[in-house]
């Protein structure tokens, strides 16, 4: 099983908005994610895209590894948005 590929969705709730990851597989099996702070969706829709290469055809099974992919691609800027990307990406 292969990542195939990862979406982002920024949902305007009225009041704040909620920032949704969406994983692919090549064996139809998806995944969802939510990652919201309320203020800065579109940071972390940006962090995500970033971390998206590191994760484009790996094995999503495998999730420290890729947990641990996601930090190295962070690791100048570790917590706030970045963190958030990661709890969205780790459905």
């Amino acid at each position: 099983m292969k990542i195939t590929n990862i979406e982002t969705f920024i949902v305007d709730a009225g009041w704040r908005p909620w920032t949704f990851v969406k994983v692919a597989t090549d064996e139809g099996i998806t995944g969802y994610g939510e990652c919201s702070d309320g203020r800065s969706p579109h940071g972390i829709v940006g962090t995500i895209k970033d971390l998206e290469q590191a994760l484009i055809g790996t094995d999503p099974r495998a999730f420290e590894m890729r947990f641990w992919d996601m930090i190295r691609g962070t690791r100048q800027s570790p917590g706030g948005i970045a963190a958030k990307a990661i709890a969205g990406i780790e459905c």
